[in-house]
């Protein structure tokens, strides 16, 4: 018996110091209110809130082209399989991969030739939403390679076969790709 009324002493006090708060906040928004009333009537603007820091335009180009890539990707996992993927597929993918290189860029035949093996091993490939994503920040960070430590430039041409490899490409079209990223990495470092 002793403890359910401690218990209920207990909900008591919680329901009590709930109710306090509660009546706390509410007060403050009447203040508010009524300051922001007064401001009004006097003719007094009401304070605008603190601007948003500006956007770091490299960090905005860069998940633009890895959304773009993913896309990209994405259309190329939705051709049919069996058959070259359509002409504008190729280019689009071909042009984000330009496009994302910041800094040094690769020589124009060796992303041709990246774009033409991705396109070719990846079409009609059933991709994870999760690993097309994963394989579209790889490429963009391979295609600026001077951005990378040497360890990361060992690591993410293995990612990237095994991410392809796991979605069904073959390990030939696989190892092409990783041939074609590796050749870029090493232009732009």
């Amino acid at each position: 018996m002793k403890w359910l009324a401690g218990i209920c002493g207990l909900a008591l006090v919680a329901n009590v110091a709930t109710a306090q708060v509660n009546y706390n906040i509410i007060k403050q928004q009447a203040h508010a209110a009524e300051n922001a009333s007064a401001n009004a009537s006097q003719g007094i603007a009401p304070q605008a809130p603190p601007a948003a820091p500006p956007v770091n335009p490299v960090l905005a180009a860069t998940l633009q082209n890895i959304s773009s890539l993913a896309s990209d990707i994405s259309a190329l996992c939705k051709a049919p399989a069996g058959s070259p993927p359509d002409a504008a597929l190729k280019l689009a993918l071909l042009n984000d991969l330009a496009a994302g290189a910041q800094g040094v860029k690769p020589a124009k035949d060796a992303v041709e030739k990246l774009a033409t093996d991705f396109s070719a091993a990846v079409a009609g490939h059933n991709i994870p939403q999760a690993v097309q994503t994963k394989l579209a920040q790889t490429l963009h960070a391979l295609v600026n390679a001077s951005h990378l430590n040497p360890a990361q430039l060992q690591l993410l041409p293995g990612v990237v076969q095994k991410a392809l490899t796991h979605a069904g490409v073959t390990a030939d079209d696989a190892t092409n790709i990783v041939t074609d990223l590796k050749a870029i990495a090493e232009q732009t470092k």
